[in-house]
């Protein structure tokens, strides 16, 4: 016997809305339900959030989602998981349950590059976007866990810069993004799939660069790109 209970949500009202809400608000966070629509409440106080549930599985390993996914316009994930469906709510409210492709590149006058991944790189010669639900940085430093480490060691807050500086220097040669050419970039407009969004370079480097909350890096790995030669901040 099955005790089934349901939320009847008429998203063509103005006032209701469904969101995704990402565990830890990170692409490899695993976070209880209860939790995440806690914390998304208290973090957003012009909203109340009525009801939640589960609404993905997520792949062994790395704790991400399985499947495209998309929040506020803004994808952690764009691969497809066999030919699982998926759901899609539109600005309009309207809902879709199907079976999507996401196609994803960065067009400039100079030409056009296709975006292999989002959030995970499996090559050195992909071309990777990463949102913010990735990081602080690519490649991602965990700085906690550094000092975590290093708490034997440290004997005054004056020390940290230099031990985290100094793992990171020991460590360099094996992140998959370190010598990597990297765009910052930061959205001039409202962040969504389905369509293209205008957005401004702001930052070039091959080190370590950070991720802003209103825009992502793009990653072009280490192949033979002209187009990332053409590009300038601003």
């Amino acid at each position: 016997r099955w005790s089934v209970h349901t939320l009847e949500v008429f998203l063509t009202r103005n006032d209701l809305k469904l969101v995704v809400a990402k565990g830890l608000d990170n692409i490899a966070g695993l976070e209880r339900v209860y939790d995440i629509v806690k914390r998304y409440d208290s973090l957003h106080s012009s909203s109340y959030v009525l009801g939640g549930t589960n609404a993905n599985f997520w792949k062994a390993g790395t704790n991400h989602p399985m499947g495209p996914t998309v929040s506020n316009g803004i994808i952690l994930k764009a691969d497809k998981y066999k030919n699982w469906s998926s759901v899609a709510v539109l600005k309009s409210g309207r809902v879709m349950i199907d079976t999507f492709d996401v196609e994803t590149a960065l067009t400039t006058t100079d030409g056009s590059i296709s975006i292999d991944r989002f959030n995970l790189r499996r090559s050195e010669e992909a071309v990777v976007a990463y949102t913010r639900f990735y990081g602080n940085t690519v490649p991602f430093i965990d700085t906690l866990g550094i000092l975590e480490a290093s708490e034997d060691t440290i004997t005054d807050e004056s020390e940290i810069q230099t031990v985290v500086s100094s793992v990171v220097d020991s460590l360099w040669g094996q992140y998959r993004e370190a010598g990597t050419l990297k765009m910052q970039f930061r959205y001039l407009e409202e962040p969504a799939v389905n369509g293209s969004v205008l957005c401004q370079v702001s930052a070039l480097d091959t080190g370590i660069i950070a991720i802003p909350d209103d825009g992502g890096v793009i990653s072009f790995g280490k192949g033979n790109f002209p187009l990332f030669f053409s590009l300038f901040e601003g």
